[in-house]
């Protein structure tokens, strides 16, 4: 009586193992794969998103330049960049007086030749934006912006 185990029985086992084996091994490759393209496109699209957010609040300076020059300001602007929707919420803080010799500041913020050295005032603004992309990808920046009003020697 022969074996179980014979030659040609071995190998079929043998054979079977090492093709379970390598199997096993190609889907676990596959899926690293298809992970790390996952979290690449994420990143990729948060990135994007990121910028939408970052130049949608060029707006919302614009519009406190705006509200600087006529006195109004659009407290909410939508704006589309691309595939990504952005709001940008703009609202008034306050406003500080500023006392005069600050040139060093003066000179890098306004330009050169342009003092503080009559004084002025600065208004306080919170600008909000939120993107969101079409795959529901969503950022948000909160930024405080100070514009510099009553600067002496500019021309307006």
């Amino acid at each position: 009586m022969r074996s179980l185990l014979d030659d040609k029985g071995f190998a079929l086992i043998t054979a079977i193992v090492v093709m379970a084996l390598v199997i096993g091994l190609g889907y676990a490759v596959i899926q690293l794969v298809v992970k790390g393209l996952s979290i690449t496109g994420g990143t990729r699209r948060y990135s994007t998103a990121m910028e939408a957010a970052e130049a949608s609040l060029e707006r919302g300076y614009s519009e406190i330049q705006r509200y600087v020059e006529e006195a109004t300001i659009d407290s909410i602007v939508n704006a589309r960049l691309g595939d990504y929707t952005t709001k940008v919420y703009v609202s008034p803080l306050f406003t500080s007086y500023l006392s005069g010799s600050a040139i060093e500041f003066a000179a890098g913020y306004e330009g050169l030749g342009y003092g503080l050295s009559g004084g002025g005032a600065a208004s306080y603004f919170m600008v909000e934006s939120n993107s969101k992309g079409p795959r529901q990808e969503s950022v948000g920046i909160e930024v405080v912006y100070r514009k510099v009003l009553n600067v002496r020697g500019r021309e307006q």
